[in-house]
């Protein structure tokens, strides 16, 4: 008998609720006066609540909806209320890595009303050119010799061509187009395999060179033009260059922010383990 009633939901209940008076009888004083504390809904508020409503049913919401929403909000703050007052935000790994993220928020708020000077954006610009250069770019025809080929049949096949054999002859079987446009070296590195675009550097143009090697083998080729890394001027590439500044910015207030709130903390370390 007294098993069955153990095993009942309703009992279940009434424990929990049991538990958390006496959670609150030791953490409130004041338990035998009414509970006088407010939840304050502001304008503001309200006006949040109708924007969400609207933001996703195109319309605002009615009287009673408003009002459902309202009475959400209050029972989410009571519970919060609750939830503090037996202290269950302590040590709770999710709940400190989320207050750390608002609070990173708010200093990020600090770093994006920030606008930068033209010489600040300027420097910011020149130390971290090598992410706005335009890359070294090849136009180009190549001959396929093979994966199997020797270093001597290429340099062979090298003096062939440039004795007027037919290139086609010595062209091996391949799905790799024979001639590109100009094309950026990360593109050719893409199709031939990473480093290939870097033995094209010190070749000539219009004259057959080689053998270059690929992830494919060996080949020889012919350039037709090819451009240098170039840095553009600010002002063409200022829509990638402000929002790295931006961050790299939102990054320096939030670590500038972090230490000034730590140095009003004395933290102290475990000693050092002599056995270790």
């Amino acid at each position: 008998m007294i098993t069955r009633i153990v095993k009942e939901p309703l009992v279940h209940f009434l424990l929990i609720g049991g538990l958390i008076f006496a959670g609150f009888s030791l953490f409130d004083d004041s338990t035998a006066q009414p509970d006088t504390r407010q939840i304050v809904i502001t304008q503001a508020d309200l006006t949040a609540l109708s924007a969400r409503f609207k933001s996703t049913w195109k319309r605002a919401p009615q009287p009673d909806e408003l009002s459902a929403m309202t009475e959400e909000l209050i029972r989410d703050r009571v519970l919060v209320n609750a939830a503090l007052d037996l202290g269950m935000d302590q040590n709770d790994a999710l709940i400190n890595r989320r207050l750390r993220q608002k609070m990173e928020f708010f200093a990020a708020s600090i770093a994006e009303a920030i606008e930068p000077k033209t010489a600040e954006l300027e420097t910011f610009y020149q130390a971290h050119a090598q992410d706005y250069q335009t890359p070294p770019q090849f136009a180009l025809e190549q001959i396929y010799l093979g994966d199997r080929v020797a270093p001597e049949t290429a340099t062979s096949a090298l003096a062939a061509l440039k004795a007027g054999t037919d290139p086609e002859q010595l062209r091996h079987p391949s799905l790799l187009p024979k001639h590109f446009e100009m094309t950026p070296l990360r593109v050719l590195d893409s199709s031939f395999g990473t480093g290939f675009a870097a033995s094209l550097t010190p070749l000539p143009i219009g004259e057959w060179a080689g053998p270059v090697r690929s992830g494919y083998g060996l080949h020889l080729v012919r350039l037709s033009d090819k451009s240098p890394a170039t840095l553009p001027p600010l002002d063409q590439v200022a829509h990638k260059v402000l929002p790295d500044w931006q961050s790299a910015k939102r990054q320096e207030v939030m670590d500038q922010y972090y230490q000034t709130l730590r140095q009003g903390y004395e933290v102290i370390l475990p000693s050092p383990d002599p056995a270790s």
